[in-house]
């Protein structure tokens, strides 16, 4: 019986194909998207409507200072801001390009540490004075250019007249006799020189206003210089740094809360950019081998 021999031919194995995967996380990537898209339209929007009225009111920029003290020009810069990083974002998310979301990335992070130290110098302002002193840091000196320009632009004087209405305050100053702020302007300063009818006098936002009760708009006339007793019955004599700080004290809960409200989409958004740049970096990485 003749036994065959058989010969196997052995057929090298196949390589198995590896399958490429997905890094980048679709969710992440539509979260930040949705996340700019709003904040771009809001920004369009805002900027939009401040060059709109900035432009009817014809307004000439004498110096630095019309840019800190005239809320029109300080929403539109707010707008801008806004406006081009959500812009930034949109594009980086959408087309998962790595220059626009590390640009995103890093001015959402300047501006969240500007706010934190915003709210940091707030606290060191009114809950430790000692500080304070130390760096010889008094806005209220800053603050004046305001009440020396009260007359000269309509919006900064509706600004400073709801501020002390809503605060019940007069002037600027963190201290009791704020309302003597007022001598600083032309119009209200005690100068033999100066003809004004409300020479010596505070706006008529100053004037105490109780429910039901009429009060002559001339309250505030020919007043800086009686006696502090003479007064207190007739205007507010705290000044309005002073009455914000009591009021954050009073509404400190509810500022917290809004606080975090905007703190925190900031912060997701910060996130949200780092992880979608790792995932992008990732991928790039792959198709790279």
């Amino acid at each position: 019986m003749e036994i065959r021999k058989v010969n196997r031919v052995h057929r090298p194995m196949r390589r198995q194909r590896i399958q490429p995967v997905e890094h980048i996380s679709p969710v992440v990537k539509y979260i930040l998207f949705s996340f700019n898209f709003i904040f771009w339209i809001c920004g369009v929007g805002l900027a939009s409507l401040t060059v709109f009225l900035l432009g009817k009111k014809e307004k000439l920029l004498r110096d630095v200072s019309d840019f800190f003290f005239d809320p029109v020009i300080l929403l539109c810069i707010v707008g801008c801001i806004m406006f081009l990083v959500a812009f930034f974002g949109c594009i980086g998310s959408l087309r998962e390009n790595m220059a626009f979301l590390r640009v995103f990335h890093i001015a959402l992070s300047v501006l969240l540490v500007l706010q934190l130290l915003f709210g940091i110098a707030l606290f060191v302002f009114y809950y430790i004075p000692d500080v304070r002193d130390l760096i010889n840091w008094f806005p209220e000196k800053t603050l004046q250019e305001a009440i020396v320009k009260y007359r000269d632009d309509p919006d900064l004087r509706d600004i400073i007249d709801s501020m002390q209405k809503e605060f019940q305050c007069c002037g600027l100053s963190n201290d009791n006799s704020g309302y003597k702020d007022w001598q600083v302007n032309v119009y209200f300063n005690c100068s033999t020189a100066n003809p004004s009818a409300e020479k010596c006098g505070v706006p008529y936002s100053c004037c105490k206003i109780r429910p039901n009760v009429y009060v002559n708009t001339m309250c505030g006339y020919a007043i800086i210089n009686k006696r502090k007793v003479e007064i207190e019955d007739t205007i507010n004599t705290a000044g309005c740094l002073q009455a914000f700080g009591a009021w954050l004290e009073e509404h400190s809960l509810i500022i917290g809360a809004v606080s975090l409200g905007i703190i925190i989409p900031q912060i997701l958004g910060v996130c949200l950019a780092r992880a979608l740049i790792e995932q992008v970096n990732a991928q790039l990485k792959q198709w790279k081998k």
